[in-house]
C-alpha cells in the first residue's frame, strides 16, 4: 500500500465500530492516510472523544444499533456538524441501508470486507477537506475580530467575495450531484437489464418437460448476459485505473486483422440481439500495429456496441480499414440514431449520453470515453461525425503501423483438459458462488470440498489434502490473506497450488495475495477455461 502525501499533523479519524473483524484493514487504511485511530466502542466514548479538535472525521459501523441515532445527533450539534462522516456497512444489509445513513449526514459509504486502500484515499480526502473547511472558518473568524479589522469596507468586499465562493461552490456540488445521480441511475438499469433474461432463463429451465432446444437456447440467453455483465465491470475497472494513471499497456507487434477480429467477436451478442447486417473491409495485404492487443479491441469493440446501441434493430454497421503514409484509418459507420450538433463535442466525456435518440438502449456513458483513452495510449486519434438525428454516425481513428516483424509469433495453443483427480478446496463466503465451481469441478471428475470461511477452510484443508486452494478474499472472521498465510504453515499447505480468487484485480491487490502466500489470483467471475487451466498446470506440476 502506497501512503498518502498528507501533512505531518493530519489529524485523528474516530472509528465507532465494535466489531472486530476489519480491524486490521481499517487501521491499515487510516494509518496510510496519514491520521491516527481513536477506536470508540459506544456512543458515549464516541460523542466524547469529537470533543478533540483534532478529530477529522468518523467512520460509523452501520451494525450498531446506534449508528444512525448519533449521526443525527452528531448532525445537530453546532461543533461536530461539519465533521465528515463515513459509514460501514455490510455488502447484505438492508435495502435501505444507505439511504438512512444519508439522510442521517453521511458523506460516503464503505462496504466490507473493508480494502484498506480505499478507506486510505477516501478518509484522506474527506480529512482534507475538513481541515481545509475548519481552516477558512478561523481565517474568516479571524478578520471578524476587532484587533484586525481593515475597515468596514474590507470586511464587506471580504462577505461578498465569500458569498460568491460559496455560491459558486454550491453549484459545483448540485452539479456534481446531479452528475452522480444520474450515473448511478444508469448504472443500475444498465445492470437490470441483463439480470431480467438471466433471471426468466433459469426459470424457463427450471420447468419440467421444456424441450432440450429451448433448454440450450436460455443457455446461450445466460451465457451472452453473463459476458455482458463481465464486460461492463471490467470497463469500470479499467476506467477507473485510467484515471489514476494505473492502466499499463502490454505492447507487442500485433496484426490488424487480429484486433478486429477480437473486437467483432466480443461485440457480436450485442449485434445480432439487435439483428444487425454488420460488413467488415480490411486492406488486401497484411497491416501491423505496435500495441496491447486485448486493449485496442476492447476499445474498437466500444465503438463497435455504441454503433449497435444507436442503431435501431436491422440496421447496417460497416467497418472499413485503410492504410496510408505510415498510419491506418478505421471508420465504424452506423445508419442509426445520429448525434445532435450539441451533443458531438462532448460524445466522448465521461458520463454523457444522448437520452434523446430514439429507439436507443441506454448505457452508462463510459464506453466511448475509455475507447478515446486507449486509442490515445496507443498513439492514435478518434473523431465523430454525424449529419444530425436520424441521419447515422460515423468514428474515424487513425493508429501509426509499423514495420511486419521478422517472425510472426504463433498463435496459443489450447491448454487441454487435465487428466489426472484433483484435491479441490473451494473458499469462499457466498455458497451460490462455490457450490457452481465445485459442480463444475465435480463434472470434470475432480474432488472437491467446500469452506465457507477461513476457519472452517483450515479444517477441511487438514482433512482433505489439497492439491489446489480456491480462496475468496473477503472472508468473515479471518479474511483471506491470513488464511492464506495459515495455510502456508501447514504440511499440507507448502506444496499446494495456493489461488485467490477475488473481485479486487489492481495491481497492488495483486502484489497483497502474492505476499500473503498466493501463486495465482483470478479476478471474479472466474471462467471455465481458468479452471482448466489450473487443472493442466497442478498436472504438469505433479508430472516434474
Amino acid at each position: 500500500m502506497t501512503p498518502v502525501t498528507t501533512p505531518r499533523n493530519a489529524g485523528a479519524v474516530l472509528v465507532a465500530a465494535p466489531r472486530a473483524a476489519d480491524a486490521a484493514a481499517i487501521e491499515a487504511g487510516i494509518a496510510s492516510s496519514g491520521c491516527r485511530l481513536v477506536r470508540a466502542t459506544d456512543p458515549e466514548a464516541a460523542r466524547a472523544a469529537l470533543t478533540d479538535d483534532d478529530v477529522v472525521a468518523a467512520l460509523i459501523d452501520m451494525s450498531w444499533p446506534a449508528a444512525i441515532e448519533l449521526a443525527s445527533d452528531l448532525r445537530q450539534r453546532p461543533r461536530t456538524q461539519p465533521l465528515p462522516l463515513i459509514f460501514l456497512a455490510d455488502p447484505a444489509g438492508a435495502p435501505d441501508d444507505e439511504l438512512r445513513a444519508y439522510r442521517a449526514g453521511a458523506v460516503d459509504w464503505i462496504a466490507r470486507p473493508v480494502h484498506p486502500d480505499v478507506l486510505c484515499v477516501k478518509v484522506a480526502m474527506f480529512a482534507a477537506l475538513h481541515r481545509a473547511r475548519r481552516t477558512a472558518a478561523d481565517r474568516r473568524a479571524h478578520r471578524r475580530s476587532p484587533a484586525t479589522s481593515g475597515g468596514a469596507a474590507v470586511e464587506r468586499h471580504a462577505r461578498v467575495r465569500a458569498a460568491d465562493a460559496a455560491g459558486t461552490t454550491a453549484m459545483a456540488i448540485e452539479a456534481s450531484e446531479r452528475q452522480r445521480d444520474e450515473f448511478l441511475a444508469a448504472l443500475a438499469h444498465e445492470l437490470r437489464n441483463p439480470l431480467a433474461p438471466i433471471r426468466a432463463a433459469v426459470e424457463l429451465m427450471q420447468l419440467e418437460g421444456t424441450p432440450a432446444a429451448t433448454l440450450a437456447h436460455a443457455r446461450d440467453v445466460v451465457e451472452r448476459q453473463v459476458e455482458h455483465l463481465s464486460r461492463l465491470i471490467e470497463d469500470l475497472v479499467d476506467l477507473s485505473r485510467l484515471t489514476r494513471d494505473q492502466l499499463v499497456l502490454r505492447m507487442t507487434p500485433v496484426a490488424l486483422d487480429a484486433v478486429v477480429g477480437a473486437a467483432v467477436e466480443t461485440s457480436r451478442p450485442v449485434v445480432e440481439e439487435r439483428r444487425h447486417r454488420l460488413a467488415v473491409e480490411l486492406p488486401g495485404s497484411a497491416v501491423w500495429l505496435h500495441a496491447d492487443l486485448p486493449r485496442l479491441a476492447q476499445a474498437l469493440s466500444n465503438i463497435i456496441i455504441n454503433a449497435a446501441k444507436y442503431t435501431p434493430p436491422g440496421g447496417d454497421i460497416t467497418i472499413r480499414a485503410r492504410a496510408d503514409a505510415g498510419r491506418v484509418a478505421i471508420v465504424v459507420r452506423d445508419t442509426g440514431t445520429g448525434i445532435a450538433a450539441d451533443m458531438l463535442p462532448r460524445v466522448f466525456d465521461m458520463f454523457v449520453q444522448d437520452r434523446r435518440a430514439a429507439g436507443a438502449t441506454g448505457g452508462i456513458g463510459m464506453g466511448l470515453t475509455l475507447a478515446k483513452r486507449l486509442i490515445r495510449m496507443h498513439g492514435g486519434t478518434i473523431e465523430a461525425e454525424s449529419e444530425g438525428p436520424g441521419r447515422g454516425s460515423i468514428f474515424r481513428l487513425e493508429l501509426p503501423v509499423i514495420s511486419p516483424p521478422a517472425a510472426t509469433p504463433e498463435p496459443a495453443r489450447p491448454v487441454g483438459v487435465a487428466r489426472r483427480v484433483h484435491r479441490v478446496l473451494v473458499v469462499d463466503d457466498n455458497a451460490d458462488a462455490a457450490e457452481m465451481i465445485v459442480a463444475m469441478l465435480s463434472v470434470w471428475g475432480q474432488e472437491t470440498a467446500i469452506a465457507f470461511d477461513g476457519a472452517s477452510a483450515l479444517v477441511e484443508g487438514d482433512r482433505l489434502h489439497p492439491d489446489i486452494v480456491l480462496l475468496d478474499i473477503g472472508l468473515p472472521q479471518m479474511d483471506g490473506y491470513e488464511t492464506a498465510r495459515r495455510m502456508r504453515l501447514r504440511p499440507w499447505g507448502t506444496d499446494a497450488l495456493l489461488v485467490a480468487v477475488t473481485g479486487w484485480g489492481q495491481p497492488d491487490d495483486r502484489e497483497r495475495t502474492r505476499a500473503a502466500g498466493c501463486d495465482r489470483h483470478l479476478v471474479k467471475p472466474v471462467a471455465p477455461a481458468a479452471l482448466e487451466a489450473l487443472l493442466v498446470e497442478r498436472e504438469r506440476h505433479d508430472a516434474h
